[in-house]
């Protein structure tokens, strides 16, 4: 796991060792009381590209087959947290992404194409690796 905050820092060897990029989960997923959730979560580059690797048994990043609203972990579907397909623009969820730590971070609960209109901005975002 990666993020803004200090204990979600890279640590030495996390980017070799978890290099595929799951998704990013973003919210009140820490506070169990809150109704109704407000959890969300975004498809991560290698999770749009494929089931490969230690992605095969991942799901919570995608959307559930009976209800594209959801995820298969039940939280709301965002869509992709990036618009991976530069050349034929596509909407995404995320406005940033830092590379060198490897987090999401202003991610939305809709996708859109660079606008979020009237959508709330999430800056505490936690981005999800897996190994191969």
């Amino acid at each position: 796991m990666r993020g803004k905050h200090a204990a979600l820092a890279l640590g030495a060897s996390e980017a070799t060792d978890f290099p595929l990029q799951e998704g990013a989960f973003y919210g009140n997923v820490f506070d169990l009381d809150a109704s109704p959730p407000d959890w969300h979560a975004c498809r991560g580059q290698d999770q749009t590209a494929g089931e490969t690797g230690g992605l095969v048994d991942r799901d919570c990043a995608e959307p559930d087959p009976l209800d594209a609203t959801l995820t298969q972990c039940g939280f709301t579907y965002a869509g992709d947290c990036a618009d991976y397909t530069p050349v034929f623009p596509s909407p995404y969820a995320c406005k940033k992404y830092d590379p060198t730590a490897g987090f999401y971070g202003n991610c939305h609960a809709v996708s859109g194409l660079k606008k979020w209109p009237h959508a709330k901005t999430y800056r505490q975002v936690i981005t999800t690796f897996v190994k191969p």
